[in-house]
């Protein structure tokens, strides 16, 4: 009894001494995630189907977390892509929360509608709804980018259900579904793309996915309306009610886009139709805007010697123009006061303002295309609600007679 009694002190103790080494064991230690070791190792993710990381041109880039939104599931979800009709309401629309189930992420580009054909009532729709099947496999080429897509799908029996794209032409190389369960992918004329299946049921699809470099941009170019994918001849009366539209209210026919540059007569887009971002509606502007340099030489010299008495005005300082666009006020950040074809002594708290027509009448005198340079501005307020967007302006040294400075001296 003893003995048994010693021993059970015994085990206490060694427990005691145990329970004191606990905290100061280190029982796992955290490895942070490695891409470029995963890459080099062909490593997967956990359940196998697919790789723990892609090197891309772009960067190397890791399986997205499983998005919340469901895509399909109801009538008006299914049917709503088909057509859009437009409006006179310019106002912003109601914005709903951005779903980006992408990796690298596409934000505000993910690709979910799009329309290739103007309809005889005037309404966007889709030229060929029939089913196309999307093959599934292949490498990305170099040209391409490689994305991961992580959605949840509501599947319909017999029906497409819409699901986003990371951007025009992309290519399905590897598509897993959890559960298993048989999905294909099918994509109309417009590019729209659409799960279909057998049952009814939820599933996650997780997607490795290829799309060309130059769908997220590039060289920006004047391409011919007959070389862009998909373009298609607009009715007769749409494009006459479109002409006589422009025509009523002064719209420019060089300020086009892809969509109505076949409506306005012409050829080719020059890409003038731009949003804030994916909350606005996107609305025609100029990409840039020059003052074309002078044919013959023309040196800012030889402009200057032709002043007796002027303002020599360096940058553009602050500014303030109307609704109208029409009266403005600028200033600029360096000023020389010229006498006699010289410029001067400096000067201070300069500034200047005209209307818009008035002003550009009064250039009498433009420097030659060696002195031309491009000035980018990142805020070119338009619209109503207001949009700003990037814009270039680009000129080279001129001169203007009779601009009203300062305090109304002329």
């Amino acid at each position: 009894m003893a003995e048994l009694l010693a021993l059970a002190f015994a085990v206490l103790a060694i427990s005691t001494i145990v329970r004191a080494d606990i905290g100061s064991v280190l029982l796992h230690e955290f490895i942070p995630t490695d891409s470029r070791e995963d890459i080099e190792l062909s490593a997967t993710t956990p359940d196998g189907s697919m790789p723990a990381a892609i090197d891309t041109p772009s960067g190397v880039t890791r399986p997205p977390t499983q998005t919340e939104k469901a895509y399909g599931g109801s009538e008006r979800a299914r049917g709503s892509e088909r057509v859009y009709t437009p409006d006179i309401d310019t106002r912003r629309p109601t914005v709903s929360r951005y779903d980006d189930p992408f990796s690298p992420s596409t934000t505000p580009y993910k690709r979910l509608r799009a329309f290739d054909t103007v309809l005889e009532d005037y309404t966007l729709g889709v030229a060929d709804s029939a089913p196309r099947s999307m093959p599934i496999g292949g490498p990305a080429l170099g040209h391409e980018d490689s994305f991961f897509g992580d959605l949840t799908v509501d599947l319909v029996p017999g029906e497409g259900v819409p699901i986003p794209t990371v951007g025009p032409g992309a290519r399905l190389i590897k598509l897993v579904t959890v559960p298993a369960v048989g999905v294909s992918i099918t994509a109309d004329s417009a590019d729209n793309w659409y799960a279909r299946a057998s049952v009814r049921t939820r599933v996650r699809l997780v997607q490795w996915l290829a799309v060309p470099r130059e769908s997220f941009g590039g060289v920006l170019r004047d391409t011919p309306i007959h070389l862009l994918r998909g373009a298609r001849p607009v009715p007769d009366h749409v494009r006459r009610s479109a002409l006589e539209v422009a025509k009523t209210i002064g719209v420019s026919q060089l300020g086009t886009v892809r969509e109505t540059a076949l409506l306005v007569g012409r050829s080719a887009s020059r890409g003038c139709c731009r949003a804030q971002d994916f909350g606005f509606f996107p609305i025609n502007r100029q990409p840039n805007f020059y003052l074309e340099p002078s044919e013959t030489p023309m040196t800012p010299e030889e402009l200057v010697a032709g002043v007796r008495h002027g303002i020599l005005i360096e940058g553009r300082g602050s500014f303030g123009i109307d609704q109208n666009r029409v009266n403005f006020q600028f200033g600029g950040d360096f000023f020389r006061e010229i006498r006699d074809g010289k410029p001067g002594r400096p000067l201070k708290k300069v500034l200047y303002g005209s209307r818009t027509t008035e002003f550009w009448g009064s250039c009498d005198g433009i420097a030659d295309a060696r002195f031309f340079q491009p000035m980018g501005l990142l805020t070119c307020g338009k619209g109503e609600p207001m949009q700003g967007a990037r814009m270039t302006h680009g000129a080279s040294p001129a001169r203007f007679r009779g601009v009203t400075v300062g305090g109304g001296v002329r």
